[in-house]
């Protein structure tokens, strides 16, 4: 009798175990002794994956630099546009009279000395040296009519003078010269002395007339390459293509040489000339 007893728990005993072996089987458990796991990427795959990756890279690059120049651009208008306000406000302050610069030159007058004039030395916004004071543009500073240094500067300047080099003089200057990156026109041997720097002259002969744009003073100066904002004297900013390099090619390689600036501002005058 004990015997069979004993027969009847194995054999319920065995039953229940082929019945938790099913149940694991339709519920997709499986024993952890027969479990095997592969992490991560094989080396094929993660070849793969960086191939794509740096394929989509190479057709986004060329995009984003878009628009990074095209984001430059606009901030360069809008610097420009600042600029126009400020010397509107000076001008009617002082007479008509546009913002004086040494770099002009003084006519000789009769038995007298004049000076010649150095248009290629334009963004300059601060005279060092003996006769050390703000010029050109850099009055609409002095005087407080454009109190942002940071906009007499173009995001898209690749040469010799970024805010950063002359960012500690802008409120304390000293014997040294501070260069923006935008050309004042000086408006130098064009006009008579007693018509020289007025405004209300200037925009009935010339209204189109540009009197300031991005850096002229080397190549390096010319922010965008491909064309330069203009601030024209009825204070509208525009695009001046320069897609034949027109300009740029007449300006110098370096600070030293001189360059034809008097046809740069002749083309940059007509106002669709460069479209």
């Amino acid at each position: 009798m004990a015997r069979k007893s004993e027969n009847h728990d194995r054999t319920a005993t065995a039953l229940e175990s082929h019945r938790d072996s099913r149940l694991r089987c339709h519920s997709g458990i499986r024993p952890l002794r027969n479990q095997s796991h592969n992490y991560g990427f094989s080396l094929i795959e993660l070849l793969i994956v960086l191939s794509v990756a740096s394929l989509l890279l190479g057709l986004l690059m060329p995009g984003l630099q878009r628009m990074r120049k095209a984001g430059w651009q606009v901030a360069c208008a809008s610097n420009e546009h600042q600029m126009g306000i400020a010397m509107s406000l000076y001008v009617d302050e002082y007479g008509e009279h546009m913002p004086y610069t040494w770099f002009a030159g003084t006519p000789a007058e009769e038995g007298g000395w004049g000076r010649k004039p150095e248009p290629g030395k334009m963004m300059t916004v601060y005279r060092g040296g003996q006769y050390s004071w703000w010029d050109g543009l850099g009055l609409l500073f002095a005087e407080r009519y454009n109190k942002d240094p940071q906009a007499f500067y173009c995001p898209a300047h690749r040469g010799g003078h970024p805010y950063s080099r002359y960012e500690t003089q802008w409120n304390v200057p000293d014997s040294h010269s501070i260069v923006g990156n935008y050309h004042y026109r000086g408006l130098s041997g064009e006009l008579k002395p007693t018509h020289r720097y007025k405004g209300e002259y200037l925009r009935r002969r010339w209204p189109n007339m540009v009197l300031m744009t991005d850096g002229l003073q080397t190549k390096s100066d010319f922010s965008h390459q491909n064309g330069t904002n203009v601030l024209r004297i009825d204070l509208s900013v525009d695009w001046f293509r320069d897609a034949n390099e027109n300009i740029y090619n007449r300006l110098p390689d370096s600070g030293d040489e001189n360059g034809d600036f008097g046809q740069v501002w002749a083309l940059l005058d007509k106002k669709n000339g460069g479209r």
